[in-house]
């Protein structure tokens, strides 16, 4: 079974598109998942007034991947804490249940761990 893994600001546009699939005739039906989103400290979707908290900016700067899927697994609850963390560990950790349904700040201390972990990069 297919599934769309997106943000809840999109919730709203499911219904829309489970009845516009049913009217072509689509098949299978997916699945939706709705994840909230990540937003800034201001409450707002996170954005360029943040800073830039793109992906390729920190992967430029040096991030590593254990870092960045260690700040999503801490985002999730997968973690107890910002760590370093491999995608096997976090598959084995896994529980849909214990997502968060509200949203997830994207605080300093997220920033202050991703960039750590540049500095760290660059002086190895």
């Amino acid at each position: 079974m297919d599934a769309i893994v997106r943000g809840d600001d999109l919730l709203e546009s499911a219904a829309r598109q489970i009845v516009l699939r049913r009217r072509l005739g689509l098949s299978p039906e997916p699945r939706y998942w709705h994840l909230p989103l990540v937003i800034g400290p201001d409450g707002r979707r996170l954005a360029k007034r943040h800073g830039d908290t793109r992906l390729a900016a920190y992967r430029q700067a040096g991030a590593t991947p254990r870092r960045v899927l260690g700040l999503l697994g801490y985002w999730c609850g997968l973690l107890e804490a910002r760590r370093e963390a491999s995608m096997e560990e976090l598959a084995e950790r896994f529980d849909l249940g214990r997502l968060s349904r509200k949203p997830v700040v994207f605080a300093r201390e997220d920033d202050a761990f991703l960039r750590e972990g540049s500095a760290r990069a660059r002086r190895t």
